[in-house]
């Protein structure tokens, strides 16, 4: 099984032997590692850290707050983040069989370094390749932000000025797994470009957006098919996060 990856992994652990063991074994496989010795400060340094991080390692009890509420707390700031809880205890505060119904990678302690980095490949997915989102706005300042916000999440991101170049893109056979659309735009506008999107693309996930003037036109784009609407100005949260709800459908 492949193990290596070059993703970046947040360990948070109390321990610092554990903590010290982890972090080197998983640089030994290539990996990025960050490490915090308890939630509060693995918080502040996601907060602080502008690129991706790929993947919490946690422990389950930790002083102050424990696993499971750091790994919500840190969905918050980064939705796409995925999760391995481990522990040394078999009756901690959440229990392996409650982790495996709720979706989540679990590693029992203590454990050898290839199994730490198997179960880290297996949770971040062999080989798999990040969405593709397609940002269309006419403004140059809300494309390059949507790209460097996107980007730092580990999107693909691509951008087009006006729809008509948006799906002059998708018929040239790029394979997008997102639009974000602007709807007030010169040449092609929002609305025009929802429709021919659904028409032709039926599969793309689509996110309206819209200023102060063009809000009216969201319930609109509802109607015709988007997947989700923001109003501008739209805060990082709001776009991270929508991003991630949208493509989580599947």
């Amino acid at each position: 099984m492949q193990m290596r990856g070059s993703e970046t992994v947040l360990i948070v652990e109390d321990e610092r032997d554990v903590r010290d063991l982890a972090s080197e074994a998983l640089e030994g496989y290539g990996y990025n590692v960050l490490g915090a010795a308890n939630g509060r400060e693995a918080l502040t340094l996601a907060e602080q850290h502008a690129a991706p991080i790929d993947l919490l390692l946690t422990d389950v009890v930790m002083p102050g707050m424990n696993g499971k509420v750091l790994a919500d707390q840190l969905r918050r700031q980064r939705p796409t983040i995925k999760t391995v809880f481990m522990s040394g205890y078999s009756d901690d505060v959440i229990s392996e069989s409650d982790l495996a119904k709720g979706g989540e990678a679990y590693l029992q302690k203590p454990f050898a370094p290839q199994d730490l980095a198997s179960k880290v490949r297996e949770t971040l997915g062999i080989g798999s390749l990040p969405k593709t989102v397609l940002v269309v706005d006419d403004e140059d300042s809300i494309r390059g932000l949507f790209q460097e916000l996107l980007t730092a999440e580990g999107y693909r991101v691509l951008v087009a000025s006006d729809g008509r170049q948006a799906c002059d893109l998708l018929r040239r056979g790029l394979d997008l797994d997102l639009v974000i659309t602007d709807l007030v735009m010169p040449n092609q506008e929002g609305i025009e470009t929802i429709q021919a999107l659904r028409q032709q693309f039926p599969k793309v996930k689509i996110i309206a957006i819209s200023g102060a003037f063009g809000g009216q036109f969201l319930s609109t784009a509802r109607l015709l098919g988007a997947d989700a609407t923001l109003m501008k100005p739209v805060s990082p949260n709001q776009l991270r996060g929508t991003v991630a709800e949208v493509l989580s459908r599947g």
